[in-house]
């Protein structure tokens, strides 16, 4: 009876509640696809993000993304960032996401506009054309 009694309890509480997706915080490191390469760093709770592609160097801070705790928003862009998995992000445009893997080039080396960014208290966006 009493065994009756806990396989009912526990299936009532595995029915009621809803199954809940805990989200992976995002991790800092060098990420990578064909088309681009993100560097993410931190500093204390300050989250920057660099971007290399198409003869351009976008260098920001993130925050959470207001309208979806579980997505980082890379400030002054519509880019959005989702910590699929250790090892793996999701980038780009809320419709238009792309898969990023950790690439093993991450190194403690940060460049002066990253430390510029990570030592900013505010919001942070620089955009620089690159040759080459």
């Amino acid at each position: 009876m009493i065994q009756r009694y806990a396989i009912a309890c526990i299936t009532l509480v595995a029915v009621a509640l809803p199954q809940v997706a805990l989200a992976i915080p995002l991790q800092a490191g060098t990420y990578s696809n064909r088309n681009r390469i993100i560097d993410i760093r931190s500093q204390g709770d300050r989250l920057c993000f660099q971007s290399f592609s198409n003869n351009r160097l976008v260098t920001a801070s993130i925050s959470r993304d207001r309208s979806n705790n579980d997505f980082y928003k890379v400030n002054e862009t519509e880019e959005r960032l989702y910590q699929e998995e250790l090892g793996r992000i999701l980038a780009g445009p809320l419709h238009q996401l792309q898969p990023y893997a950790l690439s093993n080039d991450y190194s403690g080396n940060v460049n002066p506009l990253m430390r510029e960014c990570l030592d900013d208290n505010g919001r942070y966006y620089e955009e620089v054309q690159t040759v080459g």
